[in-house]
């Protein structure tokens, strides 16, 4: 299986950048806040690159095996921007961390069954995100888990984007 050309991160033949949650964070501290809304599109412009280029890889490999597409759950492409200025509104906030751990979760379980019927000796690991815990975490803190839950999901989408660097260089060979 070839590389695919047509996505941008791909293009760029090089890691995806990694998103520095502690600069951010600090960064809003510094700014009353004002850069919490950039990380949001930057974290949420990445997810959307990602899932197209899965899109595509899956779709090369379907063709390359022959094989009907599956129906799967498929997340949805998110507004950066709106997701981005939403972040100003408290509320949304949660909402926004729901829904990109939701996705994370749905998109790992597609890809994993795609990698599973062409490596099934390999193992791969699946991220766990406790959403009711944190949730928990930032309603007794009243708010401030939102931090931690921040943290958390943005780390899993850096090691699942490092993943995916793996898993192409494993999919070229084949």
């Amino acid at each position: 299986m070839m590389r695919n050309d047509n996505c941008e991160e791909c293009q760029k033949k090089e890691k995806p950048e990694t998103i520095w949650f502690s600069m951010w964070f600090l960064s809003s501290i510094s700014s009353f806040g004002l850069t919490i809304p950039f990380m949001f599109f930057v974290l949420v412009e990445r997810i959307n690159r990602h899932l197209k280029w899965f899109s595509n890889m899956e779709k090369q490999a379907l063709q390359w095996t022959r094989e009907e597409r599956r129906e799967f759950i498929k997340p949805r492409r998110r507004s950066a921007l709106f997701w981005a200025f939403s972040t100003v509104f408290v509320v949304p906030v949660f909402l926004i961390m729901h829904l990109l751990t939701k996705d994370l979760l749905l998109h790992e379980k597609q890809e994993y069954a795609l990698l599973k019927r062409f490596y099934p000796e390999r193992t791969y690991k699946l991220h766990n995100i406790d959403e009711k815990r944190l949730l928990a975490l930032t309603l007794a803190t009243f708010g401030l888990g939102i931090i931690y839950w921040t943290y958390v999901v943005v780390n899993v989408y850096n090691n699942h984007f490092r993943d995916q660097w793996q898993i192409e260089e494993l999919l070229a060979k084949f």
